[in-house]
């Protein structure tokens, strides 16, 4: 599924205090099969299996940076080369999309960096690099380009879509 248009990875957050426990556990993770088993009690109160199967499994204890080197870096090598790409974080209020996309509140330059802060680090640090090449070649052959960036950070929250980059959504 890697070669294909579009990866789909599933990361779970540890249990919050209250949810379901119990044996067999509501949710399972095959690391090696990459599926997600999900157990639910049918109407006779039997455990049913579902398995879902994805391009990528992470569970509650993966590093933020693991999930950076295996779904981001791929997503900005294909940008660079010129294909458009996409990364967005889908789920209900609670189920850990900030964490993984942003990080905690002051992970800034740490361990627990998400996955925006780290692309755009080296968005900008790639970008730099090409352009000093670029400045470069047209010194030697009189050619002038530069890279530039362009992005769009979205939110679609109770069915209403915001550009949360424009003045109004700003700090």
């Amino acid at each position: 599924a890697e070669e294909g248009g579009i990866r789909v990875a599933v990361r779970l957050r540890p249990a919050k205090a209250g949810e379901v426990t119990g044996s067999p556990p509501p949710v399972a993770i095959d690391h090696e099969r990459r599926t997600v088993a999900v157990t639910q009690k049918d109407s006779y109160g039997s455990p049913q299996v579902q398995a879902h199967e994805f391009d990528q499994v992470y569970d509650h204890d993966c590093r933020q940076e693991d999930m950076y080197n295996e779904l981001g870096v791929p997503l900005l090598d294909k940008l660079f080369n010129w294909y458009n790409g996409t990364l967005f974080a889908y789920g209900q209020t609670g189920t850990g999309k900030t964490h993984s996309m942003l990080g905690p509140e002051g992970a800034e330059g740490t361990d627990q960096e998400g996955m925006i802060p780290r692309m755009i680090h080296e968005i900008f640090r790639r970008v730099m690099l090409e352009n000093e090449l670029r400045a470069k070649k047209k010194t030697e052959e009189g050619v002038q380009s530069q890279l530039t960036v362009k992005c769009t950070y979205l939110e679609i929250y109770q069915e209403k879509l915001v550009d949360l980059l424009t003045p109004a959504h700003r700090n």
